[in-house]
């Protein structure tokens, strides 16, 4: 079973992988995190006053070396900022997976949260999701998840497609994914892909 999940979390990472190779001007980019972090804060009912501000950090945060090469953001409660790094710049990493990273971060700065443990960090995940209002955005981000990420406390890419699935049948979807449909090397054939693997092993 573990030798099972490893290949099926090495193949996805490899899927998105295939999609980060050209960068964005960072201050395009940084401009396009800051706009998710306000809508983000907003949907949390954080007051504006209150909001933390969103920076890209150059270097990698040193207790998450092992996402090196990958996208990430981070609350830092001393400072009240949501930093992320500059692999998120790269334009082709999904939209979904910038905004829930986003959303993420900033449950964390609506508690203040000073320490991270597996409740906190489901806490934050659930609490993104079910802000985050748009079903192809969960879809995307749900590819991060088990991936990723090795922490304890994480929501299942399951769990996440659970609460799209609620979404999609809403008609729930931002208006990002309104003007940009799904392509065929969307989530969607991923997720196809990656079921199909599961029953191969």
């Amino acid at each position: 079973m573990y030798f099972k999940l490893r290949i099926l979390s090495v193949l996805a990472l490899l899927s998105l992988n295939c999609f980060a190779m050209e960068s964005l001007d960072s201050s395009d980019e940084i401009a396009l995190f800051q706009e998710l972090g306000k809508e983000a804060q907003i949907e949390l009912g954080i007051p504006e006053d209150k909001h933390a501000p969103i920076m890209a950090l150059p270097k990698p945060i040193s207790f998450m070396d092992k996402l090196k090469g990958q996208p990430y953001a981070a609350y830092y409660p001393t400072d009240h900022k949501i930093l992320v790094n500059t692999i998120c710049f790269n334009k082709d990493i999904f939209y979904g997976i910038k905004r829930g990273l986003i959303f993420h971060e900033a449950v964390h700065a609506k508690y203040k949260d000073t320490q991270t443990c597996a409740a906190v960090e489901r806490r934050a995940d659930i609490e993104a999701c079910i802000a985050m209002k748009c079903f192809q955005c969960l879809e995307e981000f749900s590819l991060t998840h088990n991936t990723f990420y090795d922490f304890k406390g994480y929501i299942s890419r399951s769990e996440i497609k659970q609460i799209a699935e609620k979404f999609k049948n809403r008609n729930c979807i931002c208006s990002y994914h309104q003007n940009n449909p799904s392509l065929p090397s969307s989530p969607s054939f991923l997720y196809k892909f990656v079921d199909f693997l599961k029953d191969v092993f």
